[in-house]
């Protein structure tokens, strides 16, 4: 059959003819053309609503003016009786449209007349090429579509039209529209999906691994942080690779520790040359990815290549830099043949050595941890004081793991009570947390009325109930932060009740704290539409995680399909569904 449109059009006709003449040979010329029956009414109109409304009417605008043309030559030229003019003649086809918009024919029902069904035919293969909207597509990648062709009003009109969805195996799905770069439709297709469907929390997991690895790539330096502390949080070694990439390229410190630190939780062994090299100089120049490589390398069971590295730096006390970062490993990597300097550094060493013995001091040597700090907490320097302080809370942690320590407590404790009235905030407020932890009976109450927030905050740690309630109330949203994180992590009677006033303070950081005490899904939900993200996430993150991931995918995916692409809220979103599973 020839395929010039002009001809197909001659051919319509020509099956009319044929009809008229009897089906042999040449076909008969009537001297008038008289109807055999009234014009058909006009075509039913096509609900707007209707899915796909718009494409449908296009392809109709392709198809039911030569189909019209068809059924008018039918009535003018041929009897009323005549098979072609049955007013029941229907037939149904499947259009399988491409991407490109090329068409693949199917007769899904015959209208039991051949001439009828190849007009039919004649007339969708004369439809050019017309992409359809992507959000259309089936499982399959191609959209489906049943179009009939009847004798009667309906014709060949978009009004009986339909986009048919055919539904394939979920995961192939998924990760087939994640391949294709359409994370948004796969979450969509996934979101509309029945949580009776056994595919749907493995296709889920398909769809927040790719959120993350859109996140790790993204252009914006916070997004890919969240993203690296996210895979970090939920250990998926999948991404390992991606997290390499940012190691080796990534020109900011904070994004390179964060990915050094992601790689270590993820266990991922093939980073061991990245971590090892130029690790030595990096004490020196670059203390923040040196202590970094370090705790990489401990947790990655290669401690050899760390203390080599610290040991060779503190070989060499001009480079003063190098020492104090090398003294700080050493409260993430303990060596016992170096223990016994951290007394004589702290001696002859200057401020920032003297703050890296103490931080060292709880791990590295915790038999003379209480003589130091203590010495320490007398410091000049109040960065030095400061620290000290958080260091004897540390050590504190340490003797309630079981690690033996030295008997400096009633030194330590006498001297922190003089400090929380220190000139310098800091120093009162590490004081006042170290006192909330070595020692609550001496919990010193003056600090409610500390000009400092910073002090006020640091009060929550060890604050009896009473004080812990007028904490809460404060004028400041980071000290009640501070005041309803303390009642969290203790009880649960008071805090539930602390925890639903926090979730209506006006302060988002209240609010985000408030959430980890919630147990009111209804809350949560309502939370999760808060006008601050991260409160908006931490309540769907709460909600997953008392729900379940099946419970709570719907609503995460439907978040993450308005969400914008590589950005912050789909981080969120994909990390709270993935700690909750």
């Amino acid at each position: 059959m020839c395929h010039d449109s002009r001809v197909r059009g001659s051919w319509l006709a020509v099956v009319v003819l044929v009809a008229c003449s009897g089906g042999g040979g040449a076909p008969a010329k009537p001297s008038t053309f008289t109807p055999s029956s009234p014009r058909l009414p006009p075509l039913q109109p096509i609900d707007p609503n209707a899915r796909g409304a718009a494409y449908l009417t296009a392809l109709a605008n392709q198809i039911q003016p030569r189909w019209a043309q068809f059924l008018e030559d039918c009535r003018l030229r041929l009897p009323g009786d005549h098979p072609l003019n049955m007013a029941s003649l229907t037939a149904d086809f499947e259009l399988v449209v491409a991407e490109t918009g090329t068409l693949d024919l199917r007769l899904m029902q015959g209208s039991g007349n051949s001439d009828f069904d190849a007009a039919a035919l004649e007339v969708l293969r004369d439809v050019p090429a017309t992409p359809p909207p992507s959000e259309l597509e089936s499982d399959d990648g191609r959209v489906h579509v049943h179009w009939v062709f009847a004798r009667d009003r309906r014709q060949a009109g978009p009004a009986t039209a339909k986009v048919i969805a055919v539904e394939l195996p979920l995961v192939a799905t998924v990760q087939r529209l994640i391949e294709r770069g359409a994370l948004a439709r796969a979450a969509k297709r996934l979101a509309a999906a029945p949580p009776t469907n056994t595919e749907r929390v493995p296709a889920t997991e398909l769809v927040m691994i790719a959120a993350l690895r859109e996140g790790l790539a993204s252009s914006d330096g916070y997004t890919r942080l969240a993203a690296l502390e996210a895979v970090a949080r939920t250990k998926l070694a999948v991404l390992a690779p991606d997290v390499r990439r940012l190691i080796e390229a990534s020109g900011q410190i904070e994004e390179r520790v964060q990915a050094i630190a992601a790689s270590a939780a993820l266990g991922d062994t093939r980073v061991l040359p990245t971590l090892v090299d130029a690790l030595e100089l990096e004490l020196e120049d670059r203390p923040e990815i040196a202590l970094a490589k370090v705790s990489a390398l401990v947790a990655l069971d290669h401690r050899d290549e760390a203390a080599r590295a610290i040991r060779a730096a503190l070989a060499l006390p001009q480079r003063k830099r190098g020492v104090a970062t090398a003294v700080a490993a050493l409260a993430i990597l303990p060596d016992p043949k170096l223990a016994a300097a951290l007394a004589t550094w702290f001696a002859t060493g200057d401020a920032e050595v003297r703050q890296s013995v103490c931080k060292a001091l709880p791990t590295a040597a915790p038999g003379q941890a209480g003589t130091l700090i203590a010495r320490g907490l007398r410091d000049a320097e109040a960065s030095v004081r400061a620290t000290c302080a958080l260091a004897a809370a540390r050590r504190k942690s340490d003797q309630l793991a079981g690690k033996r320590v030295d008997r400096g407590d009633v030194a330590i404790i006498a001297r922190l009570g003089e400090l929380v009235r220190d000139r310098d905030e800091a120093v009162r407020a590490q004081a006042v947390a170290a006192l909330g932890a070595l020692a609550p009976a001496q919990w010193p109450r003056a600090a409610l009325q500390d000009r400092a927030a910073r002090v006020r905050s640091a009060a929550a740690v060890g604050a009896p109930e009473t004080e812990l309630r007028v904490l809460v109330k404060d004028r400041d949203p980071d000290v009640r932060a501070a005041a309803v994180s303390a009642f969290i992590e203790r009880a649960p009677e008071p805090a539930s009740e602390i925890a639903l006033v926090a979730a209506r303070d006006q302060a988002s950081q209240v609010r985000r704290v408030a959430i980890a005490g919630l147990a009111d899904d209804a809350l949560l939900e309502k939370l999760a539409g808060d006008d601050d993200p991260e409160v908006a996430t931490a309540a769907l993150a709460r909600y997953a995680l008392r729900r379940g991931p099946a419970a709570s995918a719907t609503q995460l995916l439907e978040r993450l399909v308005a969400a914008t692409p590589k950005s912050l809220e789909r981080v969120r979103i994909a990390r709270s569904w993935l700690l909750a599973r």
